[in-house]
C-alpha cells in the first residue's frame, strides 16, 4: 500500500480517474481522504479538459459470457495445479455427486454391465470387499470416449 509520501507519484494516474466518477461519488471520496488528513484531495482545481475524460462503452453480452467462461476455465487449471483437485478413489454415491450429469443408479448401472461397456477394460473401477470404488480420472476419460 502507498504511503502519504508516495501519492504525488500517483496523482497523475488518479486524477483520470477520479475526475471521471459521477460528481456525488467524487465529492463523497474527497470528504473521505479529507477526513483521513488527505487535506489536498479536496482540492478541484485539476480539472481535466473533456476531452481527456476517457469513455467506457458496455461491452457486447456475448463477449461477457466468452470472458466469463475464459475466467473459470483458467481458474479450474489453476486449482489443478494448485492441488485443490484430488479426484482419487471414490465410492458411486460420491462418484454421482461430483458428476451432476449422472445419477447414482445410472452408475451403477453401467458399473453393472461393466464388461460390456468397457468400464472394467478402463481399469476405472476398483473391487474391495463389497464396494466398487471408481477413479474418477479414468471413469471421466471413459466417459469421454462415448462407450455409453
Amino acid at each position: 500500500m502507498p504511503s502519504r509520501a508516495d501519492l504525488p507519484k500517483h496523482a497523475s494516474r488518479l486524477l483520470p480517474l477520479l475526475c471521471a466518477l459521477p460528481e456525488e461519488a467524487r465529492h463523497a471520496l474527497m470528504a473521505l481522504l479529507s477526513s483521513q488528513g488527505f487535506g489536498a484531495a479536496t482540492s478541484t482545481r485539476h480539472e481535466p479538459r473533456a476531452d481527456t475524460i476517457p469513455t467506457i462503452e458496455a461491452p457486447h453480452p456475448s463477449a461477457v459470457e466468452e470472458l466469463v467462461a475464459r475466467v473459470q476455465a483458467l481458474e479450474h487449471r489453476v486449482q489443478l495445479l494448485e492441488g485443490h483437485h484430488k479426484p482419487g478413489l471414490v465410492t458411486i454415491k460420491q462418484a454421482a455427486q461430483r458428476i451432476p450429469a449422472l445419477t447414482e443408479d445410472a452408475i451403477r448401472a453401467h458399473v453393472k454391465r461393466r464388461e460390456a461397456n468397457g468400464l472394467l477394460a478402463s481399469k476405472a473401477l476398483i473391487k474391495k470387499g463389497k464396494r466398487w470404488l471408481i477413479d474418477l480420472d479414468r471413469f471421466n476419460r471413459w466417459l469421454k470416449k462415448g462407450r455409453l
